[in-house]
């Protein structure tokens, strides 16, 4: 793309601002930048309607999590238990705890589970968890509870609209199955998590 530039976003064809609204969409830091969200104003309430949010960048990683529980302790939202950073931030906090680190580990289902650190989070303990995902300088508090993917059906699922779950090609020997979801991230509470540049 010849005008492509450093502050420009790449999208694959046809799926720009149609795929499920992330966690940067539910807590955008810095506040809500635009008057409606899935038909909400959130500008009326910034913090209960897209989640706390503050610079923190000028602390160490350590530091920059306690103020973030700080923060969400004053807005009384005490409630996350979990806190989400990049891989980056991750390392980072593990070598500043150094020997003090004590790791967990999420069961999600049998197959599925993530491994975490344990941190002293203001007036609680709480477990800081990695995924490569989440920007380099986002940290999010988040109370898990709140959240949910809801699907109309399976997600992903065989498109069976017309009760056919493959067709035959017409100029091979093959067939065509069509896989997709209707699906979306949910929140009912953004005002219970939080998002803090670190």
């Amino acid at each position: 793309i010849s005008a492509a530039a450093a502050s420009d976003y790449i999208f694959v064809a046809g799926d720009y601002d149609a795929k499920m609204a992330g966690l940067q969409a539910w807590l955008p830091y810095g506040g809500p930048t635009s008057a409606t969200f899935f038909g909400v104003d959130r500008t009326i309430d910034a913090t209960r309607l897209a989640g706390i949010t503050d610079d923190l960048s000028s602390y160490s990683i350590e530091e920059a999590l306690i103020q973030g529980a700080k923060l969400m302790y004053r807005e009384g939202q005490n409630k996350y238990d979990a806190i989400w950073l990049n891989e980056t931030k991750y390392a980072e906090l593990i070598m500043s705890l150094g020997a003090k680190v004590q790791y967990t580990t999420l069961q999600v289902t049998p197959e599925v589970s993530f491994q975490g650190c344990k941190f002293q989070a203001h007036n609680k303990v709480v477990t800081v968890y990695c995924d490569k995902m989440i920007p380099v300088d986002s940290a999010f508090f988040l109370t898990r509870m709140t959240w949910e993917v809801a699907s109309l059906k399976g997600a992903p699922r065989i498109l069976n609209m017309d009760t056919l779950e493959a067709l035959r090609e017409a100029t091979s020997d093959g067939i065509e199955i069509r896989v997709g979801y209707y699906a979306n991230m949910h929140c009912n509470a953004p005002g219970f998590n939080g998002h803090f540049k670190v």
